[in-house]
């Protein structure tokens, strides 16, 4: 007896195996087991995976509208939206990619959100890819502009446009001493852009000798290489560019100094740090101020950190910096100070005994901090002397007001006013004078003809008695 049912399951079951493994043809038998055919089958399908995968690319790429098709770039590996729009080139969220079109490239209300419909379609998770980070050496991506900058040799973590940012930061870390420069230029993108003060903590160093397999290279034409791209107002940009550099910097080519004429400055700054000291003291804007920098940098004339010391004394002076009034110790001749206090206690110190007389001078002073810089290595300078360090004539220069004085008084006569509480030697008004460097007389006589003073035995008396003993010198 025959089960009911059981062959016709069984055929059944021979059927449905024929009719999905064999369609079309009954007469060929389904072998599973040869492995020829499994590997044929194992191809096709990965071939079929491939194919859904590039039209899935294609499809996303087609159902752009047309208006942005050829501006947004979907990288599927890395799971960005790359907006090649001028100035742009950067990725943009899914969620803000519509206002980004409206506002940044002005693109219509109805394509900017059906392209935010397309990008949202694709539901990736952009918040688990939004620091993916390439590894270095890899073909530049698509539609990201490849920039210069500066990386430090010694980590390699970090990076910057500017190369002086990687030497403050070299100092801060305390890398040590090295040889040659402390950055190393290279080639690099990032996502977003982000450089905040020059530096970005999310890039990746490119080689831009590989191109991706099957992939035009976009990012050559989107290279940043005049980085004026973010500002379409700025085409001018030489003659903007040397009218900058001429309002601020001068060169100074004997001393090896860069001397920012700005009038709230006039000091020496070191060239690898003319873009920041331009960035945060002048606020210029920072693709200008690097364009300067550069311009510095490439014309060789100042060497990083090269120091010739400063001037001899006597000179004439230096173009760009203030001259100030100050004193100097006429025992050494070297000693000098802004104020008398100062060159008073050098002068204590060398002078041990009591009733020792001692001379301080009066002279001109320069120093490459200018006002408030930081090197305050001071010089005597004769403003007599041409550029050229010949005296000009005497009738050429106004006689200073105390030199006129000075001519009319008698050798050996002091004033009778000369006191504490005379009204024109008042320790309150000189020091005010001094520290503030308000209404400065013209001393130009003064520094040939060793004007100064002459201080006898009073000497333990304080500052406010010793005052008329001070007495002038010829």
């Amino acid at each position: 007896m025959t089960r009911r049912g059981g062959p016709s399951v069984r055929a059944g079951v021979t059927s449905r195996g024929s009719l999905i493994e064999t369609t079309g043809s009954r007469s060929e038998p389904h072998h599973r087991g040869y492995p020829e055919q499994r590997r044929t089958y194992a191809s096709q399908k990965k071939k079929q995976t491939q194919a859904k995968m590039s039209d899935s690319k294609n499809s996303a790429a087609e159902e752009m509208p047309a208006g942005v098709k050829n501006l947004i770039i979907i990288n599927h590996e890395y799971k960005k939206f790359i907006c090649m729009g001028k100035g742009c080139g950067r990725a943009i969220k899914a969620v803000n990619l519509r206002k980004h079109l409206q506002i940044r490239h002005r693109i219509g209300f109805g394509v900017a959100k059906n392209a935010s419909q397309v990008a949202r379609g694709l539901k990736w998770n952009e918040e688990l890819w939004r620091n993916a980070q390439l590894e270095d050496g890899l073909a530049p991506q698509v539609g990201v502009p490849v920039m210069d900058a500066f990386r430090c040799k010694h980590c390699r973590q970090y990076v910057s446009i500017f190369p002086d940012d990687v030497d403050v930061h070299w100092d801060n870390h305390g890398h040590g001493v090295t040889e040659g420069y402390n950055a190393e230029k290279v080639r690099i993108q990032t996502w977003y852009r982000r450089f905040v003060d020059g530096y970005s903590n999310l890039y990746w160093v490119v080689n831009e000798s590989l191109t991706r397999d099957g992939e035009e290279d976009l990012s050559r034409g989107l290279e940043s290489k005049p980085r004026l791209r973010e500002d379409e107002g700025e085409q001018s940009t030489v003659e903007e560019t040397r009218a900058v550099l001429r309002e601020y910097y001068l060169e100074n080519k004997e001393y090896q100094k860069l001397i920012c004429i700005d009038k709230g400055c006039q000091q020496a700054v070191d060239p690898q740090y003319a873009a920041t000291h331009l960035r945060n003291t002048h606020e210029v804007r920072t693709n200008l101020a690097v364009r300067i920098a550069k311009i510095i940098r490439e014309g060789g004339a100042i060497q990083k950190g090269c120091d010739k010391g400063i001037p001899k004394d006597g000179m004439e002076p230096q173009k760009g910096l203030p001259v100030f009034d100050g004193f100097r110790c006429g025992g050494c001749g070297d000693f000098k100070a802004r104020s008398v206090q100062e060159v008073e206690g050098h002068c204590r110190t060398i002078w041990h005994e009591e009733g020792k007389y001692y001379i301080i001078e009066r002279v001109r002073l320069q120093s490459w901090g200018g006002w408030e810089g930081s090197d305050q290595r001071l010089w005597v300078v004769d403003e007599r002397k041409d550029g050229e360090g010949k005296e000009m004539e005497e009738g050429s220069r106004e006689k200073a007001p105390a030199e006129e004085m000075v001519e009319e008084m008698d050798p050996n006569e002091v004033p009778d006013d000369n006191s504490e509480e005379s009204e024109d030697w008042s320790e309150e008004d000189g020091q005010e004078e001094r520290e503030g460097c308000k209404e400065k007389e013209n001393f130009d006589g003064w520094e040939g003809n060793c004007f100064g003073w002459k201080r006898g035995k009073a000497e333990d008396e304080g500052w406010d008695e010793m005052a008329g003993d001070w007495v002038v010198m010829y």
